[in-house]
């Protein structure tokens, strides 16, 4: 395996001398891997709670409701000010235009 001076390592080998129109090519993880995958799966542990189980917990919890009120509302004025920007940047883009 060399390495390249300013860039990543290069791989030369048998494995990148194949045609383009090869199968494997495209399923081939990439230099350093060795071509081997590995085969995996999500599984669930049975733990988790379901969705109305967690809303419930939710609504119950007065803090978690109250910070997401003052959260909303920062994102609701940040997009107000994106959108006077706008409007100050349009009115100049105008001015300037005439």
């Amino acid at each position: 395996m060399a390495s390249g001076r300013l860039g990543p390592p290069m791989v030369i080998g048998p494995r990148f001398n194949r045609p383009r129109d090869s199968v494997e090519d495209d399923e081939y993880a990439g230099p350093g891997q060795g071509g081997r995958r590995l085969a995996s799966r999500v599984v669930s542990s049975g733990k988790e709670k379901s969705r109305e189980e967690v809303l419930a917990q939710q609504r119950q919890d007065r803090s978690g409701r109250e910070r997401n009120r003052r959260m909303f509302g920062a994102l609701l004025g940040t997009l107000q000010r994106f959108k006077q920007d706008e409007t100050k940047l349009k009115e100049k883009v105008r001015s300037i235009k005439r």
